[in-house]
Parts: structure tokens; sequence; C-alpha cells
């Protein structure tokens, strides 16, 4: 028995939201990776500059671990390079643009009647 030959789905274009959130992800990337960069070639390790009272940058290399703690004056903190901060915030506005694009959709197809 022979299968009968199908042509694949038609692919929808791509659409602007889709583009914006490309554009966002290179953005990310190139962030991160101009970030290491910076770091790698203007500190030394375990070098800090602080940027508020709780929030400081500091060169540390994390060897196999997938969390990295640093330690200061005996207590110990998350350390976060862009990337992390990025998936993050990433994770937190796929939530937000979720939830706004059902609403969106429910109020497009007016309102439900149940019989």
């Amino acid at each position: 028995m022979q299968k009968a030959l199908t042509s694949p789905a038609p692919v929808a274009p791509p659409t602007v939201r889709n583009l914006a959130w490309l554009v966002v992800t290179a953005g990310v990337i190139v962030l991160d990776q101009l970030t290491k960069h910076w770091i790698m070639t203007s500190f030394r390790p375990h070098e800090s500059f602080v940027l508020t009272p709780f929030l400081s940058l500091v060169l540390a290399f994390n060897p196999g671990a997938a969390f990295i703690l640093v330690h200061y004056r005996d207590n110990r903190f998350p350390a976060f390079n862009a990337a992390d901060s990025a998936i993050t915030v990433g994770a937190i506005a796929l939530i937000v643009d979720a939830f706004f694009t059902r609403r969106r959709e429910s109020a497009a197809d007016g309102p439900r009647v149940d019989a």
C-alpha cells in the first residue's frame, strides 16, 4: 500500500508581534555578550563596582554550577548576568502578553451566551 503525497501545511507570515519578540531576543543576546566582554576587560576577579546600596557589578566565575552565590562579609548573595535577568523578565513578559492576548480574543468574540 502506497501513502498519498500531501503538501505541507501553509506557513503563516511572521506578524509584527513575532518580529518584535525576535528583535528583543537578539537585543538581549547582544547585551549579554557586550556586558560579559566589558566586565572581563574592565574588572579583576571579585572586583566590585557599586551601582546602588543593594546592587553591584562583580566579576565572578561559575565553574560548573547552574547558579552562583557570591560571598561578601560572611553573607551569600545570588549573582546574575544579563541573560539570567532577561530570562526572568522575558518569562514575566510572556505571561503578561498571553493574559492580554486571551482577553483581547475574548472581547473580539463578543459576550458568551450559554444555552
